[in-house]
């Protein structure tokens, strides 16, 4: 009984792949949105790979060199907007992203992640391997100082 019902979950699980990156850049840039024009009219905290610029065309995984990310394959980019805190009299401050330190490299607490994110890849379902093409993921390593 014990296998079966491991069975019926294991028929129900979907593959994943998570891992931390500590912060590359908060600046005013967004090249999906506004390609080209700096400043952007809002800002970013970017990670990931050092190849982030205000027009971005082609594989940016192939023009990374170094990653502030613990899956140190990966040189893409990554970026969300900046979130701030208004405070009553007025003013705002940065609201900081917090690192997920259990995402660490072989079994270790990811130490060395200040700031950042977590990334995560999903697949949809098991009928098929999906219709994005990633190409970011190289199978050389490096890594990037990090900004703090």
């Amino acid at each position: 009984m014990k296998w079966f019902s491991l069975l019926l979950q294991a028929g129900l699980s979907r593959a994943a792949l998570r891992f931390g990156c500590a912060t590359v850049s908060i600046q005013r840039l967004d090249p999906l949105v506004e390609p080209g024009r700096i400043p952007s009219a809002h800002v970013h905290q970017i990670v990931g790979g050092n190849a982030f610029n205000a027009t971005m065309e082609g594989d940016i995984g192939e023009q990374g060199s170094c990653t502030t990310c613990a899956y140190t394959e990966d040189f893409s980019n990554y970026w969300t907007a900046v979130m701030y805190f208004r405070h009553e009299n007025g003013s705002y401050k940065r609201v900081p992203q917090y690192p997920n330190a259990q995402l660490g490299t072989e079994g270790h607490d990811a130490t060395d992640i200040k700031g950042g994110m977590t990334i995560y890849y999903t697949q949809k379902d098991f009928n098929s391997n999906g219709d994005q093409h990633i190409t970011a993921f190289r199978p050389v390593s490096g890594a990037c100082p990090v900004a703090y």
